[in-house]
């Protein structure tokens, strides 16, 4: 399972550190998924029904080689009033192992607009 999901596209990542430890992340929550009894998946629409209530200032990051499938999750989450896109070049669906610095950059710059 875990070879077949590291083949994906969206995931692909050159073979050294980040694969490796991607690799074992993986293995490690597929089997929290088997270990855990009362594992199960809800399917709701009213979370993303009500998106527009989110008072919260929102920063959504997302790598320009993701998945079509993120990309459209982005465009529901556009219904939050406050919130931030942020599109990192050349990244993909695992933007905080290969664009670690970039991931930083963007949300130390959103945390620093805030107002605490």
């Amino acid at each position: 399972m875990t070879n077949i999901t590291l083949s994906e596209a969206s995931r692909s990542v050159s073979i050294g550190k980040a694969y490796d430890l991607l690799r074992e992340m993986m293995i490690h929550n597929i089997q929290k998924t088997f270990d855990w009894k009362t594992f199960k998946t809800v399917s709701s629409n009213s979370a993303m029904e009500r998106l527009g209530e989110i008072k919260t200032k929102t920063l959504f990051i997302i790598g320009e080689e993701d998945s079509e499938d993120l990309f459209k999750i982005a465009q529901l989450y556009k219904e939050i009033p406050n919130i931030n896109f942020v599109s990192i070049p050349g990244a993909n669906h695992i933007i905080t192992l290969t664009h670690p610095k970039d991931v930083s950059d963007h949300i130390s710059h959103f945390l620093s607009l805030l107002e605490w």
